[in-house]
């Protein structure tokens, strides 16, 4: 039976969580110097990021094109990201980092694949941009595992819900949930979101 599109997107995670933290021990052993971590590290985030668009967009005819489309300001965010902290790094020297804080931060530029993954998702498939996206404006930050459902076509209409990841959620999810639910979904009709006016509550936004 063939894996879904969520379920290919945490293999994708987890994969990008080992490859991440196998190169962080390498520059805490000095195995790896920064500046062969760093190279690395840009690659494995490109790649990423590409592969859950991708998986996100289904893979279908096109979705290779529109994937890069919608992975590239990511990529060039979490890049940016990384090129800060090794600036902080060569200032305050590997060394003075224990293993783990320095694998526990490379592995923020994956928690953003959530909000690749729900842009690949939503952005062919309703044509609107959706008022917020996993790990955007969210108290957990990049460490959000919530997401936007797959978008359902019911008559005209196009339907979606905000998933809470059963494990763990923060206050600003558990919001977007109790506006967003399946008996009270964001509805898009004729290219717009319907009573959009609610999506501007504070409290969907940290």
């Amino acid at each position: 039976m063939a894996l879904g599109r969520e379920e290919q997107f945490d293999i994708l995670r987890d994969d990008f969580d080992e490859q991440v933290a196998l190169l962080t021990t390498g520059l805490a052993n000095d195995r790896l110097s920064l500046d062969e971590w760093e190279r690395a590290m840009r690659r494995v985030i490109r790649e990423y990021h590409l592969a859950v668009a991708a998986v996100g967009g289904g893979l279908l005819a096109g979705a290779l094109a529109a994937a890069a489309r919608i992975a590239q300001p990511m990529i060039i965010r979490q890049i940016g990201f990384l090129a800060n902290w090794v600036v902080e790094l060569r200032r305050r020297g590997v060394e003075n980092f224990t293993e783990a804080i320095l694998t526990n931060r490379a592995r923020l530029y994956g928690g953003a694949g959530g909000e690749t993954f729900s842009r690949a998702v939503t952005q062919e498939t309703t044509l609107v941009t959706l008022p917020f996206f996993p790990a955007d404006q969210t108290v957990c930050r990049t460490g959000c595992r919530c997401n936007w459902s797959l978008p359902r076509n019911v008559g005209d209409e196009i339907h979606l819900d905000w998933k809470l990841n059963p494990a763990d959620h923060c206050d600003t999810c558990l919001a977007r949930r109790a506006l967003v639910s399946p008996n009270n979904p964001l509805i898009i009709r004729d290219g717009e979101i319907v009573d959009a006016e609610r999506f501007a509550d504070p409290r969907l936004y940290a």
